[in-house]
């Protein structure tokens, strides 16, 4: 009568489990009973019945156990989505992403997504760098999503510097091709040194009709000392291939022919002058994308320059270098290779160092010009 009168259910199996364990009897392990077990638990709490205590005493503990985790997670649910009312979510990139707010209360939802990143990480070779970096990127200089938006743009300009990388080399390949040829094209006041005016007419000559500014734009990017001029050693920058293979080949050639091979500055090979106009083009599309990304940023109201270069240089050191822009990247989820890295550190790098200095920094991420791209 007891048992009936304390579940809520009427059947039969229910009252002798129930009856079975009052008398010390081992219970049966059936999952058509467990339902009935936890329900019965449940509203005897509410009616503060013996036979609460009598089952805790009696059941085995590893049963015990198995019925207190799974209140307790019900509770822990049950926090999480109070929580989630009044706590403003994670961002949807995960821990590599920094918040807008302090991260001293993290509701249960975030300890979770957290723990689930890290254990990921575990089965990566730089699991060292990633689990310190989901530390760090909490307290990212950078205010909001800055940071992210600062590597998206890296990002991007990578995929860029591929492409123009890639036409240098198929040039470089072309055994008619030497930067002397290229310089003579482009030295057109024939002074030795070549002015942006210079450069707007040449891409002009070879139907690329650009404006003064996107003219002075390629001249910034390899005007090393800012004298609004480029001579050949400032040149050759333009057209020689980053990898080490391709840039021996070409400057071998050019040793071998210090005048040009071309005895005239308007005679080009075919195949090589489609390179040639190749390379101009993805030069000046790396260009104006790099400007318009220094505009973006600086226009945003969180950016701050001198943040961007606390972000990169994490360590705090007088320079940036090239394990920096790799500890940034890997900070969301991003490994890049020596050659990626090199790309990066050959657009900072100004004086080819080999180490990017505050005002080089600065100086990259400025907008070098007023009109809008």
């Amino acid at each position: 009568m007891t048992s009936h009168h304390h579940s809520p259910h009427r059947h039969e199996p229910c009252a002798t489990r129930i009856t079975s364990i009052t008398h010390h009897s081992p219970p049966r392990h059936t999952h058509t009973h467990s339902h009935h077990i936890h329900t019965h638990e449940k509203d005897v709490s509410k009616k503060a019945s013996p036979y609460r205590s009598t089952t805790a005493r009696q059941t085995p503990a590893k049963h015990s156990h198995s019925t207190f985790n799974v209140h307790q997670s019900a509770s822990k649910f049950e926090s999480s989505a109070y929580n989630k009312q009044n706590t403003s979510r994670f961002a949807e990139a995960g821990a590599y992403e920094s918040p807008e707010k302090s991260h001293t209360y993290r509701k249960p939802s975030m300890v979770k997504e957290e723990s689930k990143q890290i254990t990921s990480c575990y089965h990566s070779p730089e699991k060292s760098v990633i689990k310190t970096a989901i530390y760090r990127c909490h307290d990212s200089p950078l205010k909001g999503d800055e940071e992210k938006q600062l590597v998206e743009s890296f990002l991007r300009l990578l995929d860029l510097e591929k492409e123009l990388e890639k036409s240098k080399q198929m040039l470089a390949h072309r055994r008619d091709f030497t930067v002397h040829d290229a310089f003579k094209i482009f030295d057109v006041s024939r002074l030795g040194k070549i002015n942006s005016y210079d450069l707007k007419q040449v891409f002009t000559s070879f139907g690329l009709y650009i404006s003064l500014e996107e003219a002075k734009l390629i001249m910034s990017r390899f005007d090393r000392n800012r004298d609004e001029y480029l001579t050949f050693e400032e040149f050759v920058d333009m057209w020689v291939p980053l990898d080490p293979v391709f840039a021996t080949s070409l400057d071998s050639r050019s040793n071998r022919h210090p005048t040009g091979y071309y005895s005239t500055d308007d005679i080009l090979d075919a195949v090589t002058r489609a390179d040639f106009v190749y390379v101009l083009k993805k030069t000046l599309e790396v260009e104006t994308f790099v400007e318009g990304v220094r505009q973006k940023h600086i226009d945003r109201p969180l950016f701050n320059m001198s943040d961007a270069f606390d972000t990169v240089n994490k360590e705090g050191g007088m320079f940036v270098e090239k394990e920096d822009f790799s500890n940034l990247l890997k900070r969301h989820r991003f490994f890049a290779t020596n050659k990626e890295l090199n790309m990066l550190m050959d657009r900072f790098d100004k004086d080819k160092d080999r180490r990017v200095s505050y005002s080089e920094f600065i100086s990259e991420i400025t907008p070098h010009s007023p009109q809008k791209f």
